[in-house]
């Protein structure tokens, strides 16, 4: 069941106003790693981590994934 009030992002609705870019903190947290590069090009040390996260192969992953979801069986 997903709740009526944050519909799933787990953040209220006055932290969802907040954007950058016209994202705002879900949406950064949904993207995948591979488009984070380009949207915090701007941010060299984010880019740093961002980057080497892509050089290991997980640039398929969102930003907001856990080392949980980065596990294959």
């Amino acid at each position: 069941m997903t709740c009526q009030n944050c519909k799933g992002t787990r953040f209220n609705q006055d932290t969802l106003a907040i954007t950058y870019k016209g994202k705002n903190i879900s949406d950064v947290l949904d993207m995948r790693i591979e488009d984070a590069v380009g949207f915090f090009a701007n941010f060299p040390a984010i880019i740093r981590i961002l980057k080497t996260l892509m050089d290991v192969g997980l640039g398929y992953m969102a930003v907001g994934s856990g080392i949980d979801d980065s596990v294959r069986w």
